[in-house]
């Protein structure tokens, strides 16, 4: 069965990836495209069935995306300009020595000059080597308050899926987290820890967040007004 036969009211699958996976997920970009996930053999109808019980969550991250993604212009690298770690802003400075890679000084960004052509490269390294060590430390210390056991965690590229919770235990998380505040960090791992024993998102399942994490709607309509500007750097730019 094809994919161009697949057709749903109002929604257009722009991308669909068939993969050795057991469930499947939805994802929409900041550019309000939309890419579907799916094992090798769900079928065509099976497909239709699982968009239209998302439709509603769909529809309005679209809607967000087309009204929000135009104001987050493109980061140009230049100095004085300022990058998100942790919920913050801080500066980029270019320095004339000292300094072969980027560094962060608790204040500022600091890069050598000669490097200036390297820097994107130099960013996306530098948050996935910090979202490896903090992610992985608090995923570790909520399983262990929550009583949840996962397998395996994983930093990913995903554009704006931030966390993914595995039928096999693995939890898999996007490296642009590492932008947003502590708390936001430490609400979608606590999402995606809960998933391992809870599919969905029932009420029940966001009181069981909310449980662990008091602020649990600040951080979710942080993401959702934020989600642009963290996904910035996985353009195709």
């Amino acid at each position: 069965m094809g994919f161009t036969k697949i057709v749903i009211e109002n929604i257009k699958i722009d991308k669909l990836i068939r993969s050795k996976r057991r469930t499947m997920d939805v994802e929409v970009r900041t550019d309000a495209t939309l890419t579907v996930r799916v094992p090798l053999r769900c079928s065509n109808r099976r497909i239709q069935e699982f968009i239209e019980e998302q439709r509603g969550w769909i529809l309005d991250r679209q809607n967000y995306a087309r009204e929000h993604c135009k104001q987050i212009p493109p980061k140009k690298f230049v100095d004085g300009e300022e990058f998100l770690y942790l919920g913050k802003s801080y500066s980029l400075v270019y320095t004339e020595s000292g300094y072969s890679t980027l560094a962060f000084d608790g204040e500022k960004f600091l890069l050598n000059a000669n490097h200036s052509k390297e820097a994107r490269d130099l960013f996306i390294q530098w948050y996935k080597n910090e979202a490896d060590k903090i992610i992985a430390d608090r995923a570790k210390w909520y399983s262990s308050e929550m009583k949840t056991k996962f397998q395996k965690i994983r930093v990913s590229n995903a554009r704006s899926q931030f966390g993914y919770c595995g039928s096999n235990g693995n939890l898999t998380f996007s490296w642009t987290l590492i932008m947003a505040p502590l708390v936001v960090i430490d609400c979608v791992i606590v999402h995606e820890l809960l998933h391992l024993r809870v599919r969905g998102h029932s009420k029940d399942f966001w009181n069981g967040v909310g449980l662990f994490i008091p602020e649990v709607d600040y951080c979710r309509n942080w993401l959702k007004v934020n989600q642009n500007e963290l996904s910035i750097f996985n353009s195709s730019n």
